[in-house]
């Protein structure tokens, strides 16, 4: 018998919620022998949290990586600029800069606000870089020091790479 995912679906979204759990269970009637198809809809849904985690750990990595950028400039400085997390797609870069902003609204470290300057130039955000020089510039003397300096290269850098997206 060949059930879809639409009956079961409703039946494990009460038990366990659209989420990694939703695919234990689908795959635990797999095992059992039951098969079981997916719209795509219904796999975006059940794949959200997942692609969420990712999301997540991405923007740590790419602060981490604009962290070893302040603390060893001479070895790491091209990190805000060149992280294959910028260089990836236009989505990664999105995902990033809403994560920073996300951070920064919820406990206003200005080191999310300096991160975010090269996920913003690579969307494009030309007034919201110089809103973040502003805000640096009161904020933390030091990052708003290191990114006046840095902005134009990062500019330039991204807008090179960049050409013929």
């Amino acid at each position: 018998m060949k059930k879809t995912l639409t009956s079961t679906f409703f039946a494990l979204v009460g038990a366990c919620s659209l989420s990694a759990n939703g695919l234990d269970g689908l795959l635990q009637e797999v095992r059992a022998g039951k098969e079981v198809s997916i719209s795509k809809e219904e796999s975006r849904e059940l794949l959200a949290p997942a692609f969420e985690r990712f999301r997540a750990a991405q923007a740590m990595l790419y602060l981490d990586q604009v962290k070893a950028s302040l603390v060893d400039p001479e070895n790491h400085g091209g990190w805000p600029c060149r992280s294959h997390w910028l260089s990836d797609t236009d989505d990664s870069a999105k995902s990033i800069f809403e994560w920073l902003s996300a951070q920064f609204a919820r406990d206003e470290d200005a080191l999310y606000l300096y991160a975010r300057i090269c996920p913003a130039i690579v969307l494009e955000k030309d007034a919201e870089v110089d809103a973040i020089l502003e805000q640096l510039k009161s904020k933390d003397a030091f990052l708003a020091e290191r990114a006046i300096a840095n902005v134009s290269d990062w500019r330039n850098y991204l807008t090179r790479t960049r050409r013929g997206r």
